[in-house]
């Protein structure tokens, strides 16, 4: 489909208005005219029609003036009196087409206006309106014949040849467009009308400073330079000459401030500029517009995704997209919102097509790449920024890319390379030398990570970053002095360098100098009041320090100072939450717009939450409810309102509730499961295994239907027919995750050996599957068979050297043995996963094990705070406690954990230690 601008509607046709105006008000407005006071000639006309309502001659030049204004409907309007008082039609006729042209009325002008009607001008007149009609239509050849036919009428008229010129430029003929604009140049070549498309064809040409010379030509001839500014304006911001483009438009919106084509360009300055709310508030003023000007919703959706308003951005991005169906770039900026938005799927969706025909460069590769990764689905992830690595081999993001599935996949020497080889492409990317930093560390080369610090620090001597990267090391190592010492200093040369001042806090929190810590962030807070992340640090401290009371007041005062955003909200609703003010969370959760979006959904997430902990449920299911109409797609919170409904006693409600999230072409395993745990828990073992079996027949596709029958008997403690389900499967379609749920029913069943046989057998015909490796190691492990699980362990790590899971059995193993292996791999896994609780007590326990009870108080603080219910965890804090001289809190610690758990295997031992602390209270054990 050919388009033609709208600008060219509005200009292209004023002289074949030929101004016939006589004494008084319309005198004085053509004088106005002829010095390019436009405004003051409309008003001198709008006083003419005042005084004389039935000077039809007033109306007609009205609506010339108004049509080159900008303003089509008001062209219209006057047009249409005058034609139904009879004024001249042959003149009124072809303005009236032009109006409705301008408004892209495109099938009303061909559908009113007859080209047979009238005398040769008027006829000609509207050819030229139908040319431009159907131009816009995407009827290239008709518009042709029907500028043909206008030249015919009038060979004297150059806007027909215009017309003409204009359409196989849209065509990509250039040499045709020439060939037409000869011809206009034999008639009037200094026509403005003819200089703004011989502009157009030179810019097609690449003759940019010829198209600005004509430009330039096309202003100094034109009464009425609008069209030829904005053209000009147009292609001096396409070179990046801003400062001459703002002179352009400003001059038009000077003369006619409603020109929608102004004022989106003066958007496109203010977006440069970064200006975005400007930017915004110009392109809310000609929404009416957007649809008209090619790239107007591209930057709506710019804008807005730099406002923030997601939602809107992607709904702009759509809009561009579905306008441009085959542009690479359309549907690259669209895939790129909606990964940003949490839909991977889309993304793929997007540029899958344009993959595999070879269509796309390395940015849809980078992105397309990216959404597989983000589904899990590691192989095509790394087959596409291969790809990407070939079309850009230098780019340091690709390499980057790439190297990150690497390491998702456990291949850590092939993703240290690549992120060696980005760092090499950019020596000073801060973000290369970070990920390069960190991948060493993981697989335990300090000092690797060590020398690339100090390469960044030499290529970037002025930056903090390669010095706080140099302390990380060090802190990784846990070697925590010559960390503070690195901190300290980055902190007094760069105080404003927050990375370094929270390292610093973690290095005192691990220290045990809380109050040091806290110290650092009641400054950082004072200088950013409203950073989140650093209150929570802060509230942090300030438990551990018993201050309960100040961590109130932090929250209440960030609360005060904060803009009020949902996602800020949000996190503050869950400080309050932490710090049991429940009543507090649910009045600030309550406070949100009620706005049922995608950007007010994590505030709508927060007040559910807040809802549930003070037990008003039905609350809480109505705002769940919300959730799901939001983004129907959506798995968690779905799942969260069912699991509500059914521990209310409403089954049904749950059920509806999973069954209308069941997606029929691909249902999320997930929810399948839901559904049959719903029927065995509310309609027992029959009702499950009906759904089950109507499950596996609608969606035979389902990765898991083959399963459910057996997962049904399993959750049912059936575990002999599930065995015989899991194995009818196994002897139809064997799987690796059939395999697993069979050995999980003979270890239920109490029959480890028999398990770990099964895992044993299918492992060795398929030696790559370290999920089953896994399973075997942690059988091994459980069943305290310590040689075969270090050796098992051991053959996992050398093949998955990132996973943190297998790092941390492998130390803990060798903790038992005291061998000095255990540490280093503790601290790696340690860097994979600090939060992960197991991870954190096992680094602790060795530690402490090792001399070193004040870091690994810390730790084993932090282990308990993620796992409570864990006894062992909970032990290994009360024995740094006690090493630390917290025997207080070390005795209530175990009165608990011995009140609490009957068997754990240190419970003889917490036994031990209480009796030593308190001897009187061992003995009502």
């Amino acid at each position: 489909m050919y388009r033609i601008g709208l600008s060219v509607c509005l200009v292209v046709f004023f002289r074949c208005i030929s101004p016939v105006m006589a004494g008084d008000l319309v005198a004085d407005a053509e004088r106005l005219i002829a010095k390019g006071d436009f405004r003051a000639a409309e008003i001198q006309l709008k006083n003419a029609v005042k005084e004389d309502p039935d000077r039809m001659e007033a109306r007609y030049e009205l609506g010339v003036l108004e049509l080159r204004l900008g303003d089509p409907v008001a062209a219209e309007t006057q047009a249409e009196v005058a034609r139904a008082k009879g004024y001249d039609l042959d003149r009124v006729i072809p303005l009236l087409a032009r109006s409705y042209l301008a408004q892209g009325k495109y099938a009303e002008v061909l559908s009113e206006f007859s080209p047979t009607d009238g005398g040769p001008e008027r006829r000609a007149g509207v050819l030229v309106a139908r040319g431009y009609a159907l131009a816009a239509l995407g009827k290239a050849d008709d518009a042709l014949a029907s500028f043909t036919q206008a030249h015919q009428l009038k060979s004297d008229a150059i806007e027909p040849l215009l017309g003409a010129a204009r359409v196989y430029i849209a065509q990509g003929k250039l040499p045709e467009a020439s060939a037409a604009l000869a011809k206009a140049e034999a008639i009037d070549q200094k026509s403005p009308e003819l200089l703004l498309v011989k502009a157009d064809l030179l810019k097609r040409k690449g003759d940019v400073s010829g198209a600005l010379a004509a430009l330039g030509g096309a202003i100094s001839a034109a009464p009425d330079p609008m069209a030829a500014r904005l053209e000009r304006a147009g292609l001096l911001l396409s070179q990046g000459q801003d400062a001459l483009a703002k002179a352009d438009i400003a001059a038009v919106l000077k003369t006619h401030p409603n020109s929608g084509m102004a004022v989106y360009l003066e958007a496109v300055l203010f977006a440069r500029a970064k200006h975005y709310q400007e930017a915004d508030a110009d392109l809310q003023k000609i929404s009416g517009l957007l649809g008209k000007i090619a790239p107007a919703y591209r930057l709506l959706a710019i804008v807005k995704y730099n406002l923030r308003e997601t939602a809107e951005a992607v709904d702009a991005a759509s809009r561009y997209a579905a306008r441009n169906p085959n542009s690479l770039a359309a549907q690259k900026l669209l895939a790129q919102l909606e990964l940003e938005t949490g839909h991977p799927d889309r993304t793929i969706a997007l540029l899958e097509e344009f993959e595999k025909s070879g269509q796309a460069d390395a940015g849809a590769l980078d992105l397309l790449g990216r959404a597989f990764a983000s589904i899990g689905d590691s192989s095509r992830a790394f087959e596409i920024f291969q790809n990407a690595a070939k079309l850009a081999p230098n780019s340091p993001l690709v390499q980057m890319q790439l190297a990150g599935v690497q390491l998702r996949t456990g291949d850590s020497d092939a993703a240290i390379g690549d992120f060696e080889r980005a760092f090499k492409l950019a020596p000073s990317s801060a973000a290369a030398a970070e990920m390069l930093v960190l991948a060493d560390l993981a697989a335990g080369h300090f000092d690797d990570a060590a020398v690339t610090a100090q390469k960044l620090i030499k290529e970037r001597p002025t930056s903090p970053i390669g010095a706080n990267l140099a302390g990380v090391v060090k802190l990784s190592q846990m070697d925590l002095d010559s960390a503070k010492k690195l901190f300290a200093e980055i902190v007094s040369t760069h105080p404003d360098y927050v990375p370094a001042q929270l390292n610093l806090v973690r290095v005192d929190e691990l220290q045990g100098q809380l109050g040091e810590a806290e110290n650092i962030l009641s400054k950082i807070i004072q200088h950013d009041p409203t950073n989140i992340t650093i209150i929570r640090n802060l509230i942090s401290v300030k438990l551990q320090l018993g201050d309960r009371d100040g961590a109130k007041a932090a929250v209440t005062k960030v609360e005060n100072q904060t803009q009020k955003t949902p996602t800020t909200t949000a996190a503050i609703v869950d400080l309050y939450l932490q710090l049991g003010e429940k009543d507090k969370a649910v009045a600030l959760a309550r406070t949100e717009s009620g706005e049922n979006s995608a950007q007010n959904a994590p505030l709508i997430m927060a007040r559910a939450r807040a809802e549930l902990a003070v037990g008003l449920t039905k609350d809480a299911v109505a705002t769940y409810r919300r959730l799901v109409s939001i983004n129907p797609n959506a798995l968690l919170p779905r799942q969260q309102l069912a699991s509500i409904l059914l521990s209310s006693g409403d089954a049904v409600a749950a059920r509806k509730v999973i069954e209308e999230g069941l997606v029929p072409t691909a249902p999320a395993p997930g929810l399948v499961t839901d559904l049959i745990m719903i029927d065995l828990k509310s309609s027992g073992i029959g009702a499950a295994l009906a759904t089950a079996e109507r499950l596996q027949h609608e969606f035979p596709s389902l990765p898991t239907g083959r399963m459910l029958t057996g997962d049904v008997y399993a959750a049912a403690q059936r575990f002999g027919e599930a065995f015989a389900a899991y194995q009818k499967e196994f002897q139809a379609n064997p799987s690796a995750d059939l395999v697993l749920r069979l050995a999980a029913v003979k270890w239920a069943q109490k029959k480890p050996d028999e398990a770990l046989a099964l895992l044993r057998t299918w492992l060795s015909a398929h030696p790559n599957e370290l999920g089953i490796a896994s399973r075997v190691a942690d059988y091994d492990l459980s069943a305290k068979r310590f040689d075969q699980a270090q050796s098992e362990w051991e053959a996992i790590v050398a093949k998955r050297s990132m996973d943190a899971v297998a790092l941390d059995n492998l130390a803990w193993l060798y903790q038992q043995r005291d061998d000095p292996r255990a540490l280093p791999l503790a601290e790696r896994a340690y860097v994979l996963t600090p939060r992960l609780g197991q991870v954190a007590d096992t680094l602790g326990w060795i530690l402490l094990k090792g001399g070193r009870p004040t870091i690994a108080l810390q730790l084993l603080r932090q282990a308990t705070a993620e796992q409570p219910s864990v006894p062992a965890i909970r032990y290994h804090l009360a024995v740094a406690l006690k090493e630390t001289g917290h025997g207080e809190e070390a005795t209530q610690l175990l009165t608990s954990i011995l009140k609490e758990s009957s068997t754990f295997d240190e419970r003889p031992a917490a036994e031990k230690l209480l009796s030593e602390l308190h001897p009187v209270t061992t003995g009502h054990q």
